[in-house]
This record gives C-alpha cells, structure tokens and sequence, in this order.
C-alpha cells in the first residue's frame, strides 16, 4: 500500500474507532464464531430500508434480458435478485450487460446464479471470480480484452451477490467454494482457468483443492493464502479493522448498519478516484441492509489464531495443496492494495507461480488499472499456450 492510500486508510480507521464508541471498543474481544452467530440486532430507525431486491411484478417485464434465464423461480430465495427487471437497474450495469450479450443464469441447489458469457463457446474457459462488494461488473473493462479467438470468458456473480440469488445461508468461504464447484458442473466446465479476486479467491482455491484435475491454471490477487497467526500479522491498519469487524456488534453496526462495505472499502480499495455512477452500481445491490450479511461473513469468517475453527481448517486445507500443486499460477500484486503483505510472501513461495506487480493499482485493480490486468493474463495465457 502506497503513503496515500495509508494514510487515508489511517484516517479512516480513526474515524471507524472512534465512530463505535471509546468504551465498547478500546479492549474489543473479537466474536469469533464466525457465521454460525447471527449478528445482533440494532435499531432501524438510522437505516436506510428501501428494498434494493424486490422482485420484478410489472406484467411487461424486460423481455430482452428476460430471455437469458435458462433457470425456473427459486422460492426458496429471502430475495431472489435474477427475478429483477433489467430497466430498475443503473445505466452503466444495463450497459455492461447489454455488452456482454444478456445476462445468464444457472440453477445451483435450489438457487440461480447469474453470468455473462462471452467469447468463443467451444474455446478454453477462463472463468472470472469477483470479491466484496462487487459483482460481475468488476470485470466490464477486462473480459473483452480476454475474449480473443479460442476464448470463452465467463464473469459470475458469487451467491448472494450482483443478480445472484440470496437464499438464507452461511456465507462462509466453504459455503461460497460449494456454490462455485455447483457452478462450474452446472454449465460443465472443463479445464477451467479460474482468475480469483477476494472472497471469489478463497472460494476458488478450496475449489481447486478438491477438484484439481478440473483446473488448468489459477490465477489470484489480494487473497488469501494462508490463515493469519494474529491480528498484529495483518498489520497496524487491517489488523485494527478486522478487530473491530469481529467484535460483537461493532461489526454488524459497521457492515449491517453503516454498509461499510459500499461506503468505505470502495474508496480505499481503489487507487483513482472511483466514478460515482460506477459506486451506484455496487451500492445499489446493498441498499437494502439485509443483503449485507454477505459482506459481514466475509470478515467474520476470516481466520485468524486458528478460530473460527472451521474456517481455519477450509483454509489450511487449500493452503497445504497450493504449496504442492505445480497447476500453474499467476499472482498480481496491486502496489495501492489491502491485503497483507505476509499474504503476498506466501504467494511468492508457492510452485510453478509467476508474481507481476500491479503499479498504481488498488484492491479493486480492475477499476484502477483494467488494461493492466488483461495485459497480465493475457502474457500468462499465451505463455500456456491458452
């Protein structure tokens, strides 16, 4: 992370601290049970509650984008995003669609997820993973730059996110891995070159990890590759964050109440200024605070000192196969990004991996620097032949 970005990310800390209250939080015991806690409850009455998922009624639905869906209603869904009508959504997301040929989705255990496929359909998949808060919008600016002859690239929509389904689950890394692999049989993907972003990374290497022989390479950034030791590991700054996000209701006012996911991990995950209309699309799927729970699990299942105890054993598990596995590997390493640098050292040990540093890029380096990132992939695929 560059002086910049440190400082404001300094400057927001502080403002993170001292806007939870001196008294609950200068000695936090962090909640450490993970998802299967449910967060505590806190008054509405400063929260934004205008639905952002309710489900299209209109008798003359989008018909343009209607027509993707190759799946039937899921009620089972708390909020069931793919039944939504095209036209309520922000410009620039109706235009990424529009782009990317309509939206798709698949059935994966009673819920859809949503997909844009672009490119070659017989050709090499390349299957694109995002992370918190975003969706498969992350990547407009990227797949067409992918999507040469030969290529198929796929973005998706992990569940609960974008125009995903959002049925009532434990969003764990594990939960999310499961999905993803039900994912993947569902379209049946084969030989399938995963490019992992955030949550989507973890997601993606308990994936690899169980089904390697399905996987032609990985590539990854600001992930995780192994647990943390400690708080202090993750670093003054990310360590005092994910202190305070696991710290019983602190973090569900911060992530639930406060959508701190939107309102602040945006800017400091981007190394340029983020345009606000690009901001409206991601904070549009978070606008109603009971679709936050995804963005509050991810931080309540991250592992640190062994606990939560499952989530910690998901992650060893990969971990111990990415150090053996010769599938090869690309590492990004954002110069303005979030994740430890401890995690990116790690990285760098790991067999058959390429490291290529990412300059002037941020976490959300699709945003910062999108041609970039297609230059790296694209120089990582050819050298495979893909």
């Amino acid at each position: 992370m560059n002086s910049t970005r440190l400082s404001t990310t300094a400057v927001a800390l502080a403002l993170i601290v001292a806007a939870c209250g001196s008294d609950d939080t200068a000695n936090p015991s962090p909640q450490r049970a993970g998802a299967t806690t449910p967060p505590e409850s806190s008054a509405p009455s400063t929260v934004d509650s205008t639905p952002a998922r309710t489900p299209d009624t209109s008798p003359s639905p989008d018909t343009s984008d209607a027509t993707t869906d190759t799946t039937t209603t899921d009620t089972t869904t708390t909020t069931p995003s793919a039944d939504l009508d095209l036209a309520t959504l922000p410009d620039a997301y109706q235009t990424f669609i529009a782009d990317s040929g309509g939206s798709k989705w698949v059935d994966v255990d009673g819920s859809k997820m949503h997909y844009v496929d672009v490119g070659d359909p017989t050709g090499d998949i390349i299957l694109l993973g995002h992370g918190a808060p975003t969706n498969a919008f992350l990547w407009r600016d990227v797949m067409d730059n992918l999507a040469t002859p030969g290529r198929r690239v796929i973005a998706f929509d992990l569940i609960g996110f974008g125009r995903s389904d959002h049925p009532d689950l434990n969003y764990s890394f594990e939960t999310h891995s499961r999905y993803m692999a039900g994912f993947i049989e569902a379209l049946g993907l084969e030989d399938v070159h995963l490019v992992l972003h955030d949550i989507s990374a973890q997601a993606g290497f308990g994936y690899a990890a169980a089904h390697p022989d399905n996987v032609a390479s990985i590539t990854s950034f600001e992930a995780l590759y192994r647990s943390f030791a400690s708080f202090e590991e993750m670093g003054p700054l990310i360590g005092t964050l994910f202190q305070q996000l696991q710290t019983p209701g602190v973090g569900q006012e911060l992530m639930i109440e406060q959508n701190l996911a939107v309102t602040g991990n945006l800017d400091l995950g981007t190394a340029t200024d983020l345009d606000p209309a690009i901001k409206d699309v991601y904070g549009w799927f978070f606008t109603d605070p009971a679709s936050r729970d995804v963005n509050l699990e991810f931080a309540l299942s991250t592992p640190i000192a062994g606990e939560p105890v499952d989530a910690a054993a998901f992650v060893d598990e990969y971990s111990a196969w990415l150090a053996v596995s010769d599938v090869p590997k690309l590492v990004l390493r954002p110069d303005a990004g979030l994740v430890p640098a401890v995690q990116y050292e790690t990285a760098a040990t790991l067999p058959a991996v390429t490291v290529v540093d990412l300059v002037g890029a941020g976490h959300f380096a699709q945003e910062d620097g999108p041609d970039q990132v297609a230059a790296a992939l694209n120089s990582f695929f050819q050298s495979l032949g893909v």
